[in-house]
Order: C-alpha cells, then structure tokens, then sequence
C-alpha cells in the first residue's frame, strides 16, 4: 500500500470579538474592527496566530498570501533568491491580485505605489532586500499634516515635510495596511530574511479626525461660497454656485465628495436623491431640503460639464475630478475664519460635512443604527469608533431629561 499524500495545511481567519461588538456572536465575522487571527491546521495540530490587523480585507489577503507559503513549504534563504528592484517588487505584488478592483481601490494602490518608489528613490534604496525595519519606523515618524516635521532637537523649528508624507490620521492607518501587506508578500518569497514592517504597530484611531462643524461655522461657509466669485477676475474661474451646491448636499445627505462631484441630474427626482456610492457600492437614498434642491437648480450651465451630471465633464478620471474641485475649495480657505473647541485655527476639509451630517443627527436623537445605515458604514462599529465622543453626549442629555420629566413626576433625587 502506497504512502498516502501528506494533508495541505489549511488556514482560516477569525475575529475575537469584543464583549459590545454586534457580531460577537459569529467568530468568522469580518464585518467589525475587532482583532483577526489566523488558525492554522496542519501536522496533527492546531495553532492560532495574531493577524496583526483589525480590518478583514487585510486578514484575508494576508490569510491568502500565508497560505500559498504554507503549501510551498519553507522560502529559500533571501541570498538564493533574484533579487528584486523596489519597483520591480511592487509591480509583482499589484499583479499578483486575482480580485477584480473599484476604480477607486485601482487609485489607491496606484497612489501607494508611486509614494513608496519616490520614498526609495530619495533614500537610495535600490534593492527590494535593502529596505530595514528602521528605515520604515523612521519613516512612519515623519507621516502627518501640515508643512513641517515636529521640532527637533536637530531641526529646533522643524523640518519641511516632503509632499508624499502629508497623510492624516485615516489615511495613515490604511497606507500602513499597505505596507505591511507589500512586505508581507516580499517575505514570504524569500526577498526578506525577516519580515521589516512586522515592527509596525497598529496606528490607534484618533477622534480629532472627525471635526463636524457649528451651525454658526456652516452659515459662514455658505456665506463665503456666495461671495467666492467676486474674488475672480475671469467668468471661467467663478464657481461659486458650483461650491454652495457641493457644501448644502454634502450637509444634508453625509456624502462623501466625489459622490457629490459624480452626481447624475438623473439621480435627483423632485427632492428625491437615489444613487451607489463610488467607494463601496452601497445604495443611498435621500429626501433633499427645498433649498437643497434650489441651489442644484441655481447651477449655471458650463461648456465643460456635461448635460447629464451637475459638475463632471465625464472626460476625466474620479481622481482628477476630485482633484479640481478640491483646489477650488482650498481657494475658498483664506475667507474662512474657524477655530476649534479650543480656540486654535482649524483648517476646513470638505469630509468636514460629513461628520456634520452624523453629529447633527446623533444630538438630535438619532440612534447609532440609524446613522450607521445613513452613512453607509459596513458596521456599527465604525461609526461607534468615530463618533463616539457625540454618542455620549447624547445619551447624558437623554438621561438629564429623563431625570427632570421625573421630577416632574413627583420623583426625588439626591443633590
């Protein structure tokens, strides 16, 4: 009798729940941001492993990428291995994706790509086997907002930021996710003896990232886009219709802005809004107020635009769109005046709309379902993450309500 073949080790990711997470009750659940783990079945025995992520598409590309270097057995020594150029390395890795992509996703890793070969460039690294655990960490220190890096002892004023390291906080922890999963797919080729982005922590959320804005904050917005043409010389540069239009739907439905900026005159019936979100897919159907609908209709025709959308001439990618829109919009900055909580200038970002749509909604009464639905999150706990710190304020005004239709009651309470 023949010696039977040797079972393929297999590979499944799971999520350890939190005790509040809506899908505790399903262990192979990706849709929340808990941990995810590997368990790894192979040779008469069982092992778990940490993911190191708490998003599902990186568990499972991750999973992916593990399991082929499982079934292959042990990657030769990284000496024995052709060496690869950095760009050599990222065109392999990109092509390597079987899955059929959204526009938007090819633009993400198009754009991650060309940050890494300029990062490698400048830093002289020609080899993909030359890049080091530190030159990553050091790198990852210099990622942030604004002009300068933090102040220094070596550079006490700070140094200039290069342009590719302007990333905020979101962006962060996806272009990580990235990187990891580049390095990942290079280790498990033998083009790293050790893995150098495995020293990479997880960048924590951060809820400075979601800055709604005041009432008064939106008045003065709008009040800017409507004086923003008398600042233009020529006809063509004039788009403050344009502008008001963007900000008023962005406020009122929570869209993200190149949903706005792609808008078919089809999708908007009476004050009816339908339309799928480029990001996710994910359909979202509005009721637009009166003068929402007003300011689309105050939209001047354009040569450039075409007939059937609001603001695209449907002659250029999603990301030049957005790319033009967001200047016009950074024209608008120096009329503003905002400041946050704490008094200090507060630059204004169109998402700023965004989170406005969701605050204004949770102070109001709404419950976080009903937001997360709204905004189009794929979990709870994605809004839950953002919006937290609004959740609570709600629920103290709900309870200090509730205290004083008691005692209206006639119940008593302790001072």
């Amino acid at each position: 009798m023949g010696n039977l073949p040797t079972p393929q080790p297999t590979l499944n990711v799971y999520t350890r729940h939190s005790s509040g997470c809506p899908y505790r009750k399903n262990r192979y659940s990706r849709q929340c941001t808990c941990p995810k783990w590997f368990e790894i079945q192979g040779d008469g025995c069982r092992r778990r492993v940490s993911a190191r992520t708490r998003d599902g598409r990186t568990a499972d590309d991750l999973a992916a990428a593990e399991q082929e270097r499982l079934r292959a057995g042990p990657a030769p020594p990284a000496e024995q291995v052709k060496p690869l150029t950095v760009e050599e390395g990222l065109a392999k890795w990109i092509a390597s994706f079987k899955r059929r992509w959204a526009p938007s996703t090819i633009v993400q890793y198009g754009t991650f790509k060309r940050k890494v070969q300029r990062w490698a460039t400048e830093k002289k690294i020609t080899l993909l086997r030359d890049i080091t655990s530190s030159h990553l960490e050091t790198w990852r220190e210099e990622w942030g907002l604004g002009d300068l890096l933090p102040p220094s002892v070596e550079n006490p004023k700070g140094a200039p930021r290069r342009t590719d390291d302007k990333i905020g906080a979101p962006s962060q922890n996806q272009f990580q996710g990235y990187l990891k999963r580049f390095c990942h797919w290079a280790h498990t080729r033998g083009h790293f003896a050790v893995n150098p982005a495995a020293v990479l922590d997880s960048i924590r959320p951060d809820d400075k990232r979601t800055m709604p804005l005041t009432l008064e904050q939106f008045d003065e917005l709008i009040a800017a886009a409507e004086k923003y043409d008398s600042y233009r010389m020529r006809p063509m540069d004039r788009f403050g219709a344009e502008l008001k239009a963007i900000f008023l739907v962005q406020r009122w439905t929570g869209l993200r802005i190149l949903d706005v900026l792609a808008l078919p005159r089809k999708a908007l019936v009476g004050n009816a809004l339908s339309l799928k979100t480029i990001k996710t897919g994910a359909k979202v159907k509005a009721t637009l107020p009166l003068h929402v609908v007003a300011a689309l209709a105050a939209i001047p025709p354009r040569p450039g635009t075409h007939k059937d959308y609001f603001f695209w001439s449907t002659t250029c990618k999603y990301a030049v769109l957005r790319s033009q829109w967001l200047c016009r919009i950074r024209k608008l900055r120096p009329q503003l005046s905002f400041v946050d909580e704490h008094g200090q200038p507060m630059v204004f970002h169109s998402h700023m709309l965004r989170d406005t749509f969701a605050v204004q909604l949770i102070l109001a009464g709404a419950h976080v379902d009903e937001v997360s639905a709204l905004l189009t999150h794929k979990s709870i706990a994605v809004t839950q993450r953002y919006y937290m710190r609004w959740i609570k304020e709600m629920e103290t005004q709900l309870q200090d309500k509730h205290i004083e239709l008691m005692k209206k009651m006639g119940a008593r309470f302790a001072a």
